[in-house]
């Protein structure tokens, strides 16, 4: 309370079950009372990938309505992007705008740009951020790592090893 007030409910629930499947499909309503307890003003997130590059877009859709339905207080929308090719923009801003439906602050929680040159990643790093910051959602952009000796994908870091950029 009054240190983190915006974070992820249970991450990664399209993709993995590892909580509903073992305590059942109520215990997120029941982590998000717990979250309320420690901390009532806490801002509650889902966030998932595979919602703007891939087919999870209409999966993410209900499960955020299931959530909303039981009364799980979500408060915001994550959105990963971890982008590893030239973007399908209309798929993207169809994304958002489908999302934007609930109202709800979207969130861009993870950027990186996984391609063969640096040129072509600076181009989709370009074009990506034109969308996203132009969609009036999006209220953050978050870039998943930077540098190259400590990324999860060190091809998508914007500098180098010796810290000289891209």
């Amino acid at each position: 309370r009054g240190r983190i007030d915006e974070f992820d409910l249970n991450n990664e629930m399209l993709h993995g079950n590892f909580y509903r499947g073992r305590l059942g499909p109520g215990i997120v309503k029941e982590m998000a009372a717990w979250c309320r307890r420690g901390n009532p003003n806490a801002v509650l997130y889902v966030n998932d990938y595979g919602i703007l590059n891939d087919n999870k877009l209409p999966e993410y859709v209900a499960q955020i309505k299931d959530l909303i339905q039981q009364g799980v207080p979500i408060g915001g929308i994550g959105i990963q992007a971890h982008l590893e090719g030239p973007l399908d923009i209309p798929k993207i801003k169809n994304a958002l705008d489908t999302l934007a439906q609930f109202g709800l602050p979207l969130k861009i929680t993870e950027v990186s740009v996984m391609v063969a040159s640096e040129a072509e990643q600076a181009q989709i790093l370009q074009q990506f951020y034109e969308i996203a910051f132009a969609h009036p959602a999006v209220q953050e952009i978050l870039l998943w790592g930077f540098w190259q000796g400590a990324h999860w994908r060190p091809t998508a870091a914007l500098y180098r090893e010796d810290f000289s950029p891209k």
